[in-house]
């Protein structure tokens, strides 16, 4: 199984909402909502969080020493690389970073932003 199937595996163990993965020719996208993307790239998976507590991620990737950056197009994004290794000694960290995006779009008020942009 690729890492982007697994981690839609346990995103759908911990949401009530069931969420697919949608290839496009560029990237992967979770969809209903298409808040997370996913971008292979040979043996690592970018992920791009769309919402969320960016600031503090970011520490925490960095203190785990994984690739991030935070960097605004029409609003801020969270992109980290990661490889399966990296996936799997931090599991904990990135199940918690997801289900962060995907809670604050559902409690997101604002209706005139779309997180349905293309990322890639």
């Amino acid at each position: 199984m690729n890492l982007s199937e697994e981690i839609l595996k346990q995103i759908n163990e911990n949401s009530k909402t069931k969420f697919k993965i949608e290839y496009t020719k560029f990237f992967l996208r979770l969809t209903p909502e298409n808040i997370v993307y996913f971008k292979p790239e040979g043996n690592y998976l970018t992920v791009t969080l769309s919402y969320g507590e960016f600031g503090k991620w970011l520490k925490e990737l960095n203190q785990k020493n994984i690739k991030c950056k935070i960097y605004k197009r029409t609003n801020q994004r969270l992109s980290f690389t990661i490889n399966k290794n990296e996936y799997y000694e931090n599991q904990k960290l990135f199940r918690e970073l997801i289900n962060d995006s995907i809670n604050k779009f559902k409690n997101n008020d604002t209706s005139e932003y779309s997180p349905q942009m293309t990322l890639f």
